[in-house]
């Protein structure tokens, strides 16, 4: 299996909470500050490692229950890339 591919860039809008961390192309953690990028890269990939096949689950939302896309939070699932 190929080692996945981390990135981090600019999401779904112009604001202070716009950043986003990728991974192999689909959004994994949306609705950030760019000062929390580098923790969600390193948490992403330690648990990427850890777990190689974690889907397309928003982790936010898993973890928290907080994603800013909140409409599958009282299933505690993820319904969005």
């Amino acid at each position: 299996m190929a080692k996945p591919k981390i990135t981090a860039r600019k999401h779904m809008g112009d604001d202070l909470y716009s950043w986003a961390v990728f991974v192999d192309g689909r959004p994994r953690v949306t609705g950030l500050s760019k000062r929390e990028v580098p923790y969600w890269k390193a948490r992403l990939a330690k648990d990427l490692a850890e777990k190689p096949a974690l889907g397309g689950r928003c982790l936010r939302a898993e973890l928290f229950r907080d994603c800013p896309r909140n409409h599958h939070w009282y299933r505690g699932e993820a319904t969005h890339g």
